[in-house]
């Protein structure tokens, strides 16, 4: 069985590349659906048709386990594909929780560079919310994100 990686772009080869190193022993399967980059300028609506579509071409290569390496699709798609499969499905966002952890102490500020459909999407804001009692995170809409 495989464990599959899927992103909007190629940036998640990044976090693909780490789980090799971790479980050399896996098959693994990256899906780019760079045809419809970037999902960060797209509405909401349209985000989860290209997700789910590419979500189905990768169900059929015997997958066991998920893995969304693209804030976007993580915060747009990720609950409703874990209601709709029995599989574990792993999300990536913007890494503000570790951020915060670090900062919280020191009296530094945290910039969370993120697409504008990432920012505006409730699943951020609770997480906001939830770490953030110090309010040293600043978070910056930038379109152009996956072009970097």
């Amino acid at each position: 069985m495989t464990i599959a990686f899927f992103d909007s772009g190629i940036g998640g080869i990044t976090v693909l590349a780490e789980a090799m190193k971790h479980m050399p022993h896996e098959q693994y399967l990256f899906y780019a659906d760079t045809l419809h980059v970037p999902y960060g300028t797209k509405s909401q609506s349209e985000v989860m048709r290209h997700v789910h579509s590419a979500v189905e071409d990768i169900m059929q290569h015997n997958v066991k386990a998920l893995v969304i390496a693209c804030n976007t699709a993580t915060s747009i798609a990720a609950s409703e594909l874990r209601r709709k499969y029995d599989i574990p499905i792993i999300g990536m966002e913007p890494a503000v929780k570790p951020a915060v952890e670090m900062n919280r102490d020191n009296g530094k500020s945290v910039l969370v560079f993120a697409t504008a459909l990432t920012l505006s999407q409730n699943k951020y804001h609770t997480l906001i919310s939830r770490i953030d009692e110090e309010h040293i995170v600043d978070s910056i809409p930038l379109p152009e994100l996956v072009e970097y």
